[in-house]
């Protein structure tokens, strides 16, 4: 009997991963049932072209279905040499590798964390991923990355700040396929068996490559990153933990993602209103209708684009005007948004400058408590009031 994976991993690889009765034959039965009843495999629609079962040389001929009286079906197919060859249904049977069925095995085995689902169509499958010396690494299924379509599909997977390590069926594919982002990718093949009769993979196989990982390097020690209604957050190289989405947080990204910039609170407050698209929108921001939210928007970019240009001219004439139109662009915000997203008709700028600072402080408080390094970081570099800053005396490569 041939080693069954080795047939499972080519298939995969395939088109179709289907394993016609050539194939499927060479696994030994109680292996085959063991993979059917682990979902690995599920019966495929029946092929219509078969290997004739009696003759030597082999040939392949067209399957022919007969109705009888009884209304039974039987096939055959015509044999230059027997003239007609009665077929079987199981010469006929064909098996289908269930890709997604296969990464939750590896997830399974593997003891990985977080759930599996499909990523590009049914080529990239995410398994789960490791926590390993405090650092988050996903681990994904890809397939197919070696035909000819395969950069189109690696280069489509979603960025992410998070470390990542692929699993091919079989050939590794060459660097090129993923552009410039290339992950560590290790064959299957290498490191799964059918232990009895039961499908296997080997933890430990996984552990050291994702430790070489770390170790080549392939990582961003500082995390910042916004993932759907929550945020991926690691600070030097440890742990990346999770954190319910919230404005203060999106605040802090704007910051994290401009070192040594002074960053005034209407900008910061300005994001809640989605009018500027350079911070991600925290959970707790207030709608504006449309048409006052390009005014905003408009009057708030010429307004930063002005004084962008007094700064960097050191033209002290014009900055104080122009921080004064930031105080009342300030109390136009706060008057449509109110402080905690609730309609005001008037609202001093210092309560706003106050609100900003407020969740900036709660969400460092927050980040403290789970991420102590972290907490002191930030409690030490990003200063607070009318203008926001985060100055580190190092400049930390951050993944926002």
């Amino acid at each position: 009997m041939a080693d069954p994976l080795t047939l499972i991993w080519a298939a995969m690889e395939a088109i179709d991963p289907t394993l016609l009765p050539d194939g499927w034959r060479r696994i030994a039965p109680a292996v085959l049932r063991s993979l059917a009843d682990g979902g690995i495999v599920v019966q495929g629609d029946p092929v219509e072209r078969v290997r004739c079962p009696v003759c030597t040389p082999t040939h392949f001929e067209p399957v022919i279905a007969t109705v009888g009286r009884d209304g039974s079906v039987e096939h055959f197919i015509k044999c230059p040499r027997e003239m007609r060859v009665r077929i079987r249904d199981v010469d006929r049977q064909t098996w289908r590798v269930d890709v997604g069925a296969v990464a939750g095995a590896i997830a399974e085995e593997a003891e990985l964390e977080g759930d599996v689902r499909p990523l590009v169509s049914d080529r990239i499958w995410h398994c789960g991923h490791l926590v390993v010396r405090g650092v988050r690494v996903e681990i994904l299924l890809a397939r197919g990355l070696t035909r000819s379509d395969g950069s189109e599909v690696a280069t489509s997977l979603p960025r992410s700040p998070l470390h990542r390590l692929v699993l091919v069926p079989g050939v590794v594919p060459d660097e090129s396929v993923w552009g410039s982002s290339v992950p560590l990718v290790l064959p299957l093949r290498s490191i799964t068996c059918i232990a009895g009769d039961a499908f296997s993979i080997d933890r430990h196989a996984i552990t050291q490559a994702v430790q070489r990982l770390l170790r080549e390097g392939r990582s961003a020690p500082n995390i910042f990153h916004r993932r759907g209604e929550n945020w991926d957050i690691g600070f030097d190289g440890g742990e990346i933990l999770s954190f319910a989405d919230s404005v203060g947080l999106a605040y802090i990204a704007r910051l994290l993602a401009e070192p040594h910039v002074y960053i005034p609170a209407v900008t910061l407050l300005a994001s809640r209103a989605g009018i500027d698209s350079r911070i991600p929108t925290g959970s707790s921001g207030p709608a504006i209708d449309e048409r006052g939210r390009t005014e905003l928007r408009n009057e708030y970019r010429d307004l930063m684009r002005e004084l962008d240009e007094a700064r960097a001219m050191n033209d002290l004439a014009r900055i104080p005007t122009l921080e004064m139109r930031v105080e009342r662009l300030t109390q136009d915000l706060a008057s449509r948004l109110g402080i905690g997203g609730k309609a005001r008709e008037a609202t001093d700028p210092e309560r706003v400058r106050k609100s900003v600072s407020m969740a900036v402080s709660r969400d460092i408080d927050r980040i403290a408590d789970k991420l102590p390094e972290l907490g002191r970081h930030l409690r030490a570099t990003v200063s607070s009031g009318l203008f926001f800053m985060y100055a580190p005396e190092s400049d930390p490569e951050w993944v926002i």
